[in-house]
């Protein structure tokens, strides 16, 4: 977990209690380990402030997840791709083929969906733009 995370601006149990949320543990559980009692968790939360931090921190943490997967996705595609050759067993093979068709598949679809997003974003902050310029040439 990156320095980032467990600081966020503060120190002591409620750096503890954000690096424990941040992680996935109920508030029953970074009390524990803040050594804190649930109260006092729940109190924190209550904060919109460290429930932004929080919410901030568990992005980090995701973030660093993809970040980790990604760089091993070359390896685990050469995997599969090795997997492949005739020398290895026919059973072996078809899981193989499955595997690489279905994360092609998903990493296509994926590609499209994000495109198609940006697409209607920028549409949308065209929309407004123009409804803006409206507005200031009515005033």
């Amino acid at each position: 977990m990156t320095s980032s995370v467990t600081s966020g601006g503060r120190s002591g149990p409620n750096a503890v209690i954000l690096a424990a949320l941040a992680t996935g543990a109920t508030a029953a559980e970074a009390a524990a380990i803040a050594k804190v009692s649930v109260r006092t968790v729940r109190r924190r939360l209550s904060d919109e402030s460290f429930r932004l931090q929080v919410t901030d921190a568990r992005r980090e943490v995701l973030d660093s997840a993809i970040a980790k997967v990604s760089a091993s996705s070359v390896s685990a595609v050469q995997t599969l791709t090795s997997l492949l050759e005739l020398a290895q067993p026919p059973s072996v093979r078809l899981g193989a083929a499955k595997a690489v068709l279905d994360f092609g598949i998903r990493l296509r679809s994926e590609r499209e969906i994000q495109e198609r997003l940006t697409a209607i974003e920028e549409h949308l902050a065209t929309i407004e733009r123009s409804e803006n310029e409206k507005s200031i040439f009515k005033s």
